[in-house]
Protein backbone atom coordinates (compact mmCIF):
# COMPACT_ATOMS: atom_id res chain seq x y z
CA UNK A 1 0.00 0.00 0.00
CA UNK A 2 1.49 3.28 -1.11
CA UNK A 3 1.58 5.91 1.58
CA UNK A 4 2.65 9.51 1.75
CA UNK A 5 4.31 10.86 4.87
CA UNK A 6 4.06 14.44 5.99
CA UNK A 7 6.93 15.35 8.28
CA UNK A 8 5.38 18.69 9.17
CA UNK A 9 6.25 19.97 12.61
CA UNK A 10 2.91 19.33 14.24
CA UNK A 11 2.30 20.26 17.85
CA UNK A 12 -1.17 19.52 19.10
CA UNK A 13 -3.37 20.13 22.08
CA UNK A 14 -5.22 16.85 22.53
CA UNK A 15 -4.72 13.24 21.60
CA UNK A 16 -6.04 9.79 22.25
CA UNK A 17 -3.91 7.77 24.67
CA UNK A 18 -4.43 4.58 22.71
CA UNK A 19 -1.60 3.71 20.34
CA UNK A 20 -1.66 2.53 16.71
CA UNK A 21 -1.58 -1.26 16.49
CA UNK A 22 1.95 -2.66 16.67
CA UNK A 23 1.28 -4.81 13.63
CA UNK A 24 0.89 -1.80 11.38
CA UNK A 25 4.19 -2.54 9.66
CA UNK A 26 3.42 -0.40 6.63
CA UNK A 27 3.24 2.80 8.66
CA UNK A 28 6.38 4.89 8.15
CA UNK A 29 8.46 5.98 11.12
CA UNK A 30 8.55 9.58 12.31
CA UNK A 31 6.18 12.07 13.85
CA UNK A 32 4.00 12.97 10.89
CA UNK A 33 0.97 11.59 9.07
CA UNK A 34 0.34 9.70 5.86
CA UNK A 35 -2.45 8.92 3.43
CA UNK A 36 -3.98 5.45 3.43
CA UNK A 37 -4.77 4.75 -0.23
CA UNK A 38 -7.40 2.16 0.68
CA UNK A 39 -10.57 4.23 0.57
CA UNK A 40 -13.93 3.54 2.16
CA UNK A 41 -16.43 3.86 -0.68
CA UNK A 42 -20.21 4.04 -1.06
CA UNK A 43 -21.93 5.18 -4.25
CA UNK A 44 -20.44 8.57 -5.18
CA UNK A 45 -18.34 9.16 -2.04
CA UNK A 46 -14.89 7.85 -1.20
CA UNK A 47 -13.07 8.62 2.06
CA UNK A 48 -9.31 8.13 2.33
CA UNK A 49 -8.12 7.99 5.96
CA UNK A 50 -5.22 10.20 7.03
CA UNK A 51 -3.29 8.27 9.66
CA UNK A 52 -0.88 9.55 12.29
CA UNK A 53 2.33 7.65 12.93
CA UNK A 54 3.00 6.11 16.34
CA UNK A 55 5.63 8.81 16.85
CA UNK A 56 2.99 11.48 16.29
CA UNK A 57 0.64 9.85 18.81
CA UNK A 58 3.43 9.46 21.39
CA UNK A 59 4.59 13.05 21.01
CA UNK A 60 1.13 14.53 21.47
CA UNK A 61 -0.40 12.15 24.01
CA UNK A 62 0.13 14.53 26.96
CA UNK A 63 -1.97 17.41 25.63
CA UNK A 64 -5.43 18.28 26.96
CA UNK A 65 -8.90 17.57 25.64
CA UNK A 66 -11.45 19.76 23.88
CA UNK A 67 -15.22 19.85 23.69
CA UNK A 68 -16.96 20.59 20.39
CA UNK A 69 -19.59 23.22 19.62
CA UNK A 70 -22.19 20.49 19.24
CA UNK A 71 -21.37 19.05 22.67
CA UNK A 72 -21.52 22.49 24.25
CA UNK A 73 -24.84 23.48 22.70
CA UNK A 74 -26.43 20.12 23.49
CA UNK A 75 -25.23 20.33 27.10
CA UNK A 76 -26.47 23.90 27.43
CA UNK A 77 -23.01 25.15 28.43
CA UNK A 78 -22.34 27.06 25.21
CA UNK A 79 -24.78 29.90 24.59
CA UNK A 80 -25.16 31.51 21.16
CA UNK A 81 -27.36 34.56 20.67
CA UNK A 82 -27.98 37.56 18.44
CA UNK A 83 -25.62 40.47 19.04
CA UNK A 84 -27.09 43.48 20.84
CA UNK A 85 -25.86 46.99 21.51
CA UNK A 86 -23.96 45.85 24.62
CA UNK A 87 -21.77 43.40 22.67
CA UNK A 88 -18.05 43.36 23.51
CA UNK A 89 -15.57 45.44 21.56
CA UNK A 90 -13.33 44.02 18.86
CA UNK A 91 -16.06 42.95 16.44
CA UNK A 92 -14.55 41.97 13.09
CA UNK A 93 -17.41 43.81 11.41
CA UNK A 94 -17.39 47.04 13.42
CA UNK A 95 -16.78 48.95 10.21
CA UNK A 96 -20.20 47.85 8.99
CA UNK A 97 -23.16 49.90 10.16
CA UNK A 98 -26.75 49.00 10.89
CA UNK A 99 -28.20 45.50 10.62
CA UNK A 100 -25.30 44.29 8.47
CA UNK A 101 -23.07 44.23 11.55
CA UNK A 102 -25.44 41.93 13.44
CA UNK A 103 -26.05 39.68 10.46
CA UNK A 104 -22.38 38.71 10.42
CA UNK A 105 -21.68 38.69 14.16
CA UNK A 106 -23.31 36.74 16.98
CA UNK A 107 -22.46 36.42 20.65
CA UNK A 108 -21.13 33.19 22.12
CA UNK A 109 -20.37 32.26 25.72
CA UNK A 110 -18.83 29.15 27.24
CA UNK A 111 -20.11 28.72 30.80
CA UNK A 112 -18.30 25.42 31.42
CA UNK A 113 -14.81 24.57 32.68
CA UNK A 114 -13.97 22.97 29.32
CA UNK A 115 -12.19 24.50 26.34
CA UNK A 116 -14.38 24.40 23.23
CA UNK A 117 -13.35 24.06 19.58
CA UNK A 118 -15.48 25.77 16.91
CA UNK A 119 -15.04 24.98 13.22
CA UNK A 120 -15.78 27.12 10.18
CA UNK A 121 -18.77 25.67 8.34
CA UNK A 122 -20.71 24.54 11.41
CA UNK A 123 -24.38 25.55 11.28
CA UNK A 124 -26.45 26.98 14.13
CA UNK A 125 -30.23 27.38 14.02
CA UNK A 126 -32.37 30.06 15.62
CA UNK A 127 -32.25 33.79 16.20
CA UNK A 128 -33.36 35.96 13.30
CA UNK A 129 -31.56 33.83 10.70
CA UNK A 130 -29.72 30.51 10.64
CA UNK A 131 -25.97 31.08 10.46
CA UNK A 132 -22.75 29.32 9.48
CA UNK A 133 -19.60 29.78 11.59
CA UNK A 134 -17.11 31.91 9.63
CA UNK A 135 -13.81 30.72 11.12
CA UNK A 136 -12.22 28.16 13.42
CA UNK A 137 -12.02 29.40 16.99
CA UNK A 138 -10.98 28.34 20.49
CA UNK A 139 -13.42 29.27 23.25
CA UNK A 140 -11.75 29.22 26.69
CA UNK A 141 -13.46 28.05 29.89
CA UNK A 142 -15.80 30.61 31.49
CA UNK A 143 -15.20 32.76 28.43
CA UNK A 144 -17.75 35.47 29.05
CA UNK A 145 -19.55 36.82 26.00
CA UNK A 146 -17.38 36.81 22.88
CA UNK A 147 -18.03 37.95 19.32
CA UNK A 148 -18.62 35.09 16.88
CA UNK A 149 -18.07 35.82 13.16
CA UNK A 150 -20.78 34.19 11.03
CA UNK A 151 -22.54 34.31 7.68
CA UNK A 152 -26.26 34.02 7.05
CA UNK A 153 -27.48 30.88 5.28
CA UNK A 154 -31.14 31.86 5.29
CA UNK A 155 -31.69 34.58 2.72
CA UNK A 156 -34.96 36.35 3.41
CA UNK A 157 -35.90 35.90 7.08
CA UNK A 158 -34.92 38.57 9.59
CA UNK A 159 -37.39 37.90 12.39
CA UNK A 160 -37.40 35.72 15.46
CA UNK A 161 -39.19 32.39 15.38
CA UNK A 162 -42.63 32.90 16.89
CA UNK A 163 -42.43 29.44 18.44
CA UNK A 164 -39.63 30.54 20.76
CA UNK A 165 -40.54 31.54 24.29
CA UNK A 166 -40.37 35.18 25.27
CA UNK A 167 -36.84 36.09 26.32
CA UNK A 168 -35.36 33.18 24.38
CA UNK A 169 -36.00 34.40 20.84
CA UNK A 170 -32.47 35.77 20.40
CA UNK A 171 -30.93 32.41 21.29
CA UNK A 172 -29.61 29.72 18.95
CA UNK A 173 -30.65 26.45 20.53
CA UNK A 174 -29.95 24.12 17.62
CA UNK A 175 -26.74 22.69 16.22
CA UNK A 176 -27.50 21.44 12.71
CA UNK A 177 -24.27 19.87 11.36
CA UNK A 178 -21.56 21.07 8.95
CA UNK A 179 -22.51 22.80 5.72
CA UNK A 180 -21.55 21.38 2.34
CA UNK A 181 -17.93 21.85 1.34
CA UNK A 182 -19.15 24.09 -1.47
CA UNK A 183 -20.40 26.53 1.17
CA UNK A 184 -17.49 25.86 3.56
CA UNK A 185 -14.95 26.75 0.89
CA UNK A 186 -16.72 30.03 0.15
CA UNK A 187 -16.95 30.86 3.84
CA UNK A 188 -13.25 30.16 4.36
CA UNK A 189 -11.78 31.67 1.21
CA UNK A 190 -14.08 34.46 0.02
CA UNK A 191 -15.40 35.72 3.39
CA UNK A 192 -18.27 37.46 1.61
CA UNK A 193 -21.97 37.30 2.49
CA UNK A 194 -23.22 37.61 -1.09
CA UNK A 195 -20.91 34.79 -2.16
CA UNK A 196 -22.21 32.60 0.67
CA UNK A 197 -25.82 33.23 -0.37
CA UNK A 198 -24.82 32.45 -3.96
CA UNK A 199 -23.42 29.04 -3.07
CA UNK A 200 -26.23 28.22 -0.64
CA UNK A 201 -28.52 28.76 -3.64
CA UNK A 202 -26.31 26.51 -5.79
CA UNK A 203 -26.66 23.64 -3.30
CA UNK A 204 -30.35 24.10 -2.54
CA UNK A 205 -31.35 24.60 -6.18
CA UNK A 206 -29.45 21.51 -7.30
CA UNK A 207 -31.41 19.47 -4.75
CA UNK A 208 -34.80 21.18 -5.31
CA UNK A 209 -34.68 22.26 -1.68
CA UNK A 210 -36.31 25.65 -2.13
CA UNK A 211 -39.28 24.10 -3.90
CA UNK A 212 -39.58 21.52 -1.13
CA UNK A 213 -39.45 24.25 1.50
CA UNK A 214 -42.25 26.13 -0.24
CA UNK A 215 -40.21 29.29 -0.76
CA UNK A 216 -37.46 30.75 -2.89
CA UNK A 217 -35.51 32.56 -0.18
CA UNK A 218 -32.50 30.27 -0.41
CA UNK A 219 -32.33 28.74 3.05
CA UNK A 220 -29.76 26.00 3.58
CA UNK A 221 -32.10 24.25 6.01
CA UNK A 222 -34.48 23.74 3.09
CA UNK A 223 -32.49 20.58 2.35
CA UNK A 224 -34.17 18.99 5.37
CA UNK A 225 -37.57 19.42 3.72
CA UNK A 226 -36.66 17.50 0.58
CA UNK A 227 -37.54 13.87 1.26
CA UNK A 228 -35.61 12.54 -1.74
CA UNK A 229 -32.41 14.32 -0.70
CA UNK A 230 -32.77 13.26 2.94
CA UNK A 231 -33.32 9.63 1.91
CA UNK A 232 -30.17 9.62 -0.23
CA UNK A 233 -28.16 11.38 2.45
CA UNK A 234 -29.26 9.00 5.18
CA UNK A 235 -28.11 6.01 3.13
CA UNK A 236 -24.62 7.49 3.02
CA UNK A 237 -24.67 8.40 6.70
CA UNK A 238 -25.72 4.88 7.66
CA UNK A 239 -22.89 3.35 5.64
CA UNK A 240 -20.11 5.63 6.91
CA UNK A 241 -21.35 6.12 10.48
CA UNK A 242 -18.88 5.02 13.14
CA UNK A 243 -16.27 4.04 10.58
CA UNK A 244 -13.41 5.19 12.80
CA UNK A 245 -14.84 4.50 16.25
CA UNK A 246 -12.34 1.73 16.98
CA UNK A 247 -9.27 3.45 15.53
CA UNK A 248 -6.79 5.40 17.62
CA UNK A 249 -4.57 6.93 14.96
CA UNK A 250 -6.80 8.39 12.20
CA UNK A 251 -6.66 12.20 12.38
CA UNK A 252 -8.56 13.12 9.23
CA UNK A 253 -9.77 12.15 5.78
CA UNK A 254 -9.58 13.16 2.15
CA UNK A 255 -13.09 13.10 0.63
CA UNK A 256 -13.46 12.36 -3.08
CA UNK A 257 -16.29 11.85 -5.53
CA UNK A 258 -14.87 10.01 -8.50
CA UNK A 259 -12.01 12.14 -9.78
CA UNK A 260 -13.35 15.28 -8.07
CA UNK A 261 -11.86 16.46 -4.79
CA UNK A 262 -14.49 17.37 -2.21
CA UNK A 263 -11.90 18.34 0.39
CA UNK A 264 -9.98 17.20 3.44
CA UNK A 265 -9.84 17.87 7.15
CA UNK A 266 -6.86 17.14 9.39
CA UNK A 267 -7.09 17.52 13.16
CA UNK A 268 -4.52 17.73 15.91
CA UNK A 269 -5.71 14.51 17.54
CA UNK A 270 -7.61 11.31 16.76
CA UNK A 271 -10.03 12.18 19.54
CA UNK A 272 -11.16 15.48 18.05
CA UNK A 273 -11.39 13.96 14.59
CA UNK A 274 -13.76 11.28 15.90
CA UNK A 275 -15.91 13.94 17.56
CA UNK A 276 -16.16 16.00 14.37
CA UNK A 277 -16.33 13.11 11.89
CA UNK A 278 -20.07 12.53 12.21
CA UNK A 279 -20.77 16.24 11.66
CA UNK A 280 -18.37 16.46 8.71
CA UNK A 281 -20.06 13.52 7.01
CA UNK A 282 -23.06 15.76 6.33
CA UNK A 283 -20.74 18.11 4.47
CA UNK A 284 -19.00 15.47 2.35
CA UNK A 285 -22.22 13.59 1.58
CA UNK A 286 -24.09 16.72 0.51
CA UNK A 287 -21.42 17.49 -2.08
CA UNK A 288 -21.29 13.90 -3.31
CA UNK A 289 -25.04 13.99 -3.92
CA UNK A 290 -25.08 17.51 -5.35
CA UNK A 291 -22.22 17.21 -7.84
CA UNK A 292 -20.88 13.65 -8.15
CA UNK A 293 -17.53 13.34 -9.91
CA UNK A 294 -16.63 11.15 -12.84
CA UNK A 295 -15.15 7.71 -12.17
CA UNK A 296 -11.96 8.26 -14.13
CA UNK A 297 -8.45 8.62 -12.68
CA UNK A 298 -9.20 9.02 -8.99
CA UNK A 299 -5.74 7.81 -7.93
CA UNK A 300 -4.00 10.63 -9.78
CA UNK A 301 -6.45 13.21 -8.43
CA UNK A 302 -6.12 12.15 -4.79
CA UNK A 303 -2.33 11.81 -5.06
CA UNK A 304 -1.93 15.31 -6.46
CA UNK A 305 -4.31 16.77 -3.90
CA UNK A 306 -2.54 15.18 -0.94
CA UNK A 307 0.83 16.49 -2.14
CA UNK A 308 -0.67 19.99 -1.96
CA UNK A 309 -2.23 19.30 1.43
CA UNK A 310 1.14 18.24 2.85
CA UNK A 311 2.85 21.34 1.55
CA UNK A 312 0.21 23.73 2.84
CA UNK A 313 -0.04 22.02 6.21
CA UNK A 314 3.69 22.39 6.72
CA UNK A 315 3.43 26.16 6.33
CA UNK A 316 2.96 27.50 9.85
CA UNK A 317 2.17 31.09 8.83
CA UNK A 318 -1.57 31.37 9.41
CA UNK A 319 -1.71 34.55 7.33
CA UNK A 320 -1.00 32.37 4.29
CA UNK A 321 -3.42 29.63 5.34
CA UNK A 322 -6.86 31.01 6.08
CA UNK A 323 -8.21 27.47 6.47
CA UNK A 324 -5.69 26.51 9.15
CA UNK A 325 -6.34 27.22 12.83
CA UNK A 326 -3.25 27.98 14.85
CA UNK A 327 -3.35 28.19 18.61
CA UNK A 328 -0.29 29.44 20.45
CA UNK A 329 1.68 29.17 17.23
CA UNK A 330 0.77 25.53 16.51
CA UNK A 331 -1.59 23.92 14.02
CA UNK A 332 -4.86 22.61 15.46
CA UNK A 333 -7.05 22.03 12.39
CA UNK A 334 -6.50 22.30 8.66
CA UNK A 335 -9.23 22.27 6.02
CA UNK A 336 -8.37 22.01 2.33
CA UNK A 337 -10.64 22.23 -0.70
Amino acid sequence: MKQYLCYAALTVFAACNAQPPAGNGNAPAGKGFYLDEKAMAFKDLQLYPIRATSGYIDEHSHFGKYKTLKEGINAGTVKVSERSTDAPAGNLNDNVSGDAATVNTLLIENTSNDTVFLMAGELVKGGKQDRVIAQDMILPPKSGKQNLPVFCVEHGRWTYDNKEKAGEKASFSGYQNVSSNTVRKTVATEQNQSAVWRDVAVVTTANNADAAAGNTSGTYNGLENNGDFVKKRDEYLKYFKGAFDTTSYVIGVVAMSGDSVIGSDIFFSPELFKKQYGNLLYSYVTDAITKPGKSTDQKKAVDNFFVRVKKEYAESDSSKNKNQLQHKGKTMHRAAF
